[in-house]
């Protein structure tokens, strides 16, 4: 905090509020001030002077006056010396000041002195404050950095005295720097209105005059011309339509005056038809007064029920348009809609019989509005920051619009979660898709293992046959004891050399390997399979020839 040297109270110091947001105002920022509204601040900071009345004035005198007989009586109670001290800081742009009544030398104990009052007393004892107090202890503690603030209601004695340590709320202070963000927004485009005196309950005609008579002679003279004319005069004025709050608190008046008015002109009808015979130009001109103003009455009353409704629900329209704009501009800034906002104008502006208390509390609920708006757009941004750092992936977060406006931290776990999960996932195709082609490599070359096995095999069998072969040819063709007629010729096949039948006895186990190797030939579709199926059943008959 910037210590600034300058007297509380002094012309200095006014000056310098004016270029600072400050604590005590932070109650009218936020809409909860009892005395001065939100907009009025607005005129304040817009160079209006006129938003303490006279009545506040003495309020606030009496208060310092107060606070400097309690500042000692609070410094014992805290253990240290209480010094006044105004104080800056820059927080997010804002330029904060603090005015406080007591300050420790180490600025870790701050000091706020009300008024006493028994009900702010009573809730004081029960350790609990209203808005219009807490904003400005929340100012303080942030602009001073302290521990917390000591905060009193006396009437500068002991006698009426109430304390009690106030420490600041994470998320009031959250929402003071998010109320000053949204009012120097507001601030920038605050156009200050025409004041108007307070609204008091007279107009042009306070009262219509009363109807005297008299008879001179047979003569009626009365003052009938002049009470004609001001009724007439106050029935056009009862016509003009209703805008301010002057032109209702007249237009109310009126309403008593005509009432009475009816009145008063019922009772001077029936004195005179009591006194005198002969009157009836006076009583009928009476009645014709009586029936202006009584129409009159009636249809100003109907017109201040009807316009009040007409401008309540004009500045109840606006105050939703103006939500229904800020919406929108921030669901197409976010991509998102927004959540539920606690924008409710209806219910703030109930109980309030003024056209400036209707504008004040709509627009105070517009303010509170726009700043949960921004809040929701902050976080939404914010997890948007996030989504962009793993841009890859943003086809995980099709359903933006239902997660846009989570915390961002549970955002980040979000985002870390799915980002995982999708990896995990597709590392198991990846490993399950590389098994898929190992298991097919494997199976082709075990496919090709085996069939070179079966061909090698094949091969050695083929080589052996084929041997075997050319031994009994050689065996057959050396020189015998016992010629054997030669046997007819056969064509000779691709493979299996038999030039002659065989005439050597085989065995059975010769005879099966020979069978077997025919069926095999057989299987694998070679082009000799029929030969060597013929020589092996030639073997067969020959050898059963010899056996027999």
């Amino acid at each position: 905090m910037k210590h600034i040297n300058v007297t509380q109270g002094s012309p200095e110091w006014l000056e310098l509020r004016k270029d600072f947001f400050t604590a005590s105002e932070a109650p009218m920022m936020m809409g909860d001030h009892k005395n001065i509204s939100r907009n009025q601040l607005l005129d304040a900071k817009k160079g209006w002077t006129t938003i303490v009345d006279e009545y506040l004035q003495k309020l606030f005198d009496k208060g310092h006056a107060v606070e400097e007989a309690a500042r000692p009586l609070a410094a014992a109670d805290v253990g240290e010396d209480l010094f006044p001290v105004t104080g800056s800081l820059e927080v997010e742009g804002l330029a904060l000041l603090a005015s406080f009544d007591g300050l420790t030398m180490f600025d870790d104990v701050c000091f706020e002195h009300k008024l006493f009052n028994k009900t702010l007393a009573e809730n004081v004892l029960n350790n609990v404050l209203e808005p219009h107090y807490y904003w400005q202890l929340e100012q303080q503690l942030l602009v001073s950095g302290a521990d917390k603030c000591y905060f009193v209601t006396s009437d500068g004695t002991k006698d009426n005295w109430q304390a009690m340590y106030y420490v600041s709320v994470p998320e009031r202070r959250e929402a003071l720097i998010k109320g000053w963000k949204q009012f120097a927004i507001d601030l920038e485009s605050h156009e200050p209105q025409a004041k108007v005196e307070k609204a008091v309950t007279s107009g042009p005609v306070r009262e219509l005059p009363s109807i005297n008579y008299k008879m001179n002679g047979l003569a009626l003279e009365s003052n009938l011309e002049a009470y004609k004319q001001a009724a007439t005069d106050l029935v056009a004025l009862s016509e003009k339509p209703l805008e301010s709050d002057q032109d209702f608190a007249d237009a109310e008046a009126r309403q008593k005056v005509f009432t009475k008015a009816e009145k008063d002109i019922k009772d001077a009808c029936d004195r005179v038809m009591g006194e005198i015979d002969s009157i009836d130009t006076f009583v009928k001109d009476m009645r014709f007064i009586s029936e202006q103003i009584r129409q009159a009455r009636l249809a100003e009353g109907k017109q201040i029920k009807a316009r009040k409704e007409e401008l309540r629900k004009e500045i109840l329209d606006k105050a939703n348009t103006e939500i229904g704009k800020a919406e929108q501009a921030a669901e197409q800034k976010i991509n998102a809609p927004l959540p539920y906002c606690n924008f409710d104008p209806f219910t703030a502006m109930k109980g309030k019989r003024t056209i400036e208390s209707l504008q004040d509390a709509a627009d105070t609920e517009v303010a509170k509005a726009k700043i949960q708006i921004a809040e929701f757009v902050e976080v939404a941004q914010a997890n948007m920051l996030v989504i962009a750092d793993n841009r890859e992936f943003d086809f995980l977060f099709n359903d933006w619009a239902q997660i846009a406006f989570k915390a961002n931290e549970d955002f980040k776990t979000l985002v870390t979660a799915r980002i995982a999960t999708y990896q995990a996932e597709q590392k198991a195709k990846e490993d399950a898709e590389r098994e898929r082609i190992r298991q097919e490599e494997q199976a082709k070359l075990q496919r090709e293992a085996e069939e070179k096995a079966r061909a090698e095999e094949q091969a050695k069998r083929d080589a052996e046959e084929e041997a075997r072969f050319d031994v009994e040819d050689h065996e057959t063709n050396e020189p015998k004891e016992e010629v054997q007629p030669e046997q007819e010729k056969k064509p000779a096949p691709s493979v299996v050399r038999q030039e002659q039948a065989p005439t050597r006895q085989y065995s059975v186990m010769e005879l099966n390997a020979m069978d077997q190797l025919a069926k095999l030939v057989e299987e694998a579709n070679k082009p000799y399979a029929s030969d060597l199926r013929q020589f092996v059943e030639s073997v067969k008959a020959n050898n059963l020839k010899k056996v027999a």
